[in-house]
């Protein structure tokens, strides 16, 4: 799960329907006249000319992108994620945020999931005390304690 609108996880080998972009995708666009999805990657896109390859559509076309003040629609598939976290065995990994667009810590807080945070840096919006496992470092130089994290707990 992705707050990120780039496409790095797919690059990094991951498939498409194993990341969910929740704040949209910016290699795609979509018709809002015949809900059509479509990939562009990094081509240019002109929204004077440039038509839904589906319905024709020009005026209904824009970037698969959440822009401010819309309404999020995958908020919902990512909730159901969250709720995963009252099951003890669980683990959460949350690397790399503020925790200010997508209230993290309101969702975590008092669940009996293991809980590891990557930052580098405090956010005021992350409490330490929600999770077991804290790094203020790269994810680079964090990623072998998280999977050794990951591999007691697992075990355990």
């Amino acid at each position: 799960m992705t707050q990120n609108v780039d496409d790095l996880f797919e690059k990094a080998g991951f498939e498409e329907d194993e990341v969910l972009h929740i704040h949209g995708e910016l290699t795609k666009m979509q018709c809002l006249s015949c809900g059509n999805i479509w990939k562009i990657g990094y081509d240019e896109f002109d929204t004077a000319k440039d038509r839904c390859p589906k319905c024709g559509s020009l005026k209904g076309v824009k970037p698969k992108i959440v822009f401010f003040y819309e309404s999020a629609p995958l908020y919902k598939d990512m909730m159901k994620y969250f709720d995963l976290l009252s099951n003890p065995k669980s683990i959460l990994v949350v690397i790399g945020t503020m925790g200010n667009v997508v209230p993290v810590a309101d969702m975590i807080e008092g669940t009996p999931a293991k809980k590891i945070l990557c930052n580098k840096e405090p956010s005021k919006f992350l409490p330490e005390d929600l999770f077991d496992k804290v790094y203020y470092e790269s994810i680079e130089s964090t990623i072998t304690k998280i999977e050794d994290d990951i591999s007691s707990w697992w075990e355990s």
